[in-house]
């Protein structure tokens, strides 16, 4: 713990804030905390995630959380954090950055009037179904407006999966639909490549993140494939 509070100020003084009045303080405990929090960033093991939040929350005003997924480990842990951020008038978020990447952004301009989307991800079994699917779902969410989906497990893997941080994940194919007939698909298998394949009426994509690549197939262009950038983004090239 006190490695990563080190890391973290080192993280923040990397950022070039260029404000000699911003001064930061390590702390160890939550009840060391005085006055209101702006922005609260809850990045604990799911297993205490919950009891991290309530004790955050009783402790002093906190305006905005972004919370780490997987975010719990129960299911009504869901209904209590969400009835406690209403309580104290907070704000939460869960960090889903490929909204932000260029090669998202420009690819939801090209689908607009393009009607529903179909999207299957594939990816190598070790980045976990469990703690990574919420990405792709807010990717699908992004591109189409559509924020409600039905899933369905039938075809996820009998065996489950340690993760590195002593929960358990999944390998397999998650899939579903969304409220207005999306299709979405996700497989974590072996060492499959981490590519995204896209189908519309208008448009087909194959994107390959890790190479920032993509081929293109729209209708306009008689469906002829084209190859096109696909920029991603760091972290740290999002935000400090």
């Amino acid at each position: 713990l006190a490695d990563s509070r080190r890391r973290a100020i080192g993280y923040f003084a990397e950022g070039g804030q260029g404000d000699d009045r911003v001064e930061i303080e390590e702390m160890e405990e939550i009840e060391a905390l005085s006055g209101p929090i702006d922005v609260a960033v809850v990045a604990t093991k799911a297993t205490n995630r919950r009891a991290v939040l309530e004790k955050l929350l009783s402790r002093t005003e906190t305006r905005y959380l972004v919370l780490e997924k997987f975010l719990f480990q129960r299911d009504e842990d869901y209904a209590a954090a969400g009835a406690l951020l209403k309580q104290n008038g907070a704000a939460a978020w869960v960090n889903c950055p490929r909204r932000l990447w260029p090669g998202y952004r420009e690819l939801r301009e090209r689908l607009r009037n393009a009607g529903q989307i179909d999207v299957h991800f594939s990816a190598p079994s070790h980045l976990g179904i469990g703690t990574s699917a919420i990405h792709i779902l807010d990717t699908l969410a992004f591109l189409s407006g559509t924020a409600q989906f039905q899933l369905y497990g039938g075809r996820l893997d009998q065996r489950l999966l340690e993760n590195r941080r002593g929960g358990v994940e999944f390998s397999g194919t998650l899939y579903g639909a969304g409220a207005s007939g999306e299709g979405f698909s996700y497989t974590a298998q072996g060492a499959a490549p981490v590519l995204l394949f896209l189908d519309s009426a208008r448009l087909r994509l194959v994107a390959d993140e890790s190479r920032q690549q993509a081929r293109l197939s729209p209708a306009e262009n008689d469906w002829a494939w084209q190859d096109i950038p696909f920029p991603t983004l760091l972290q740290s090239q999002l935000t400090h």
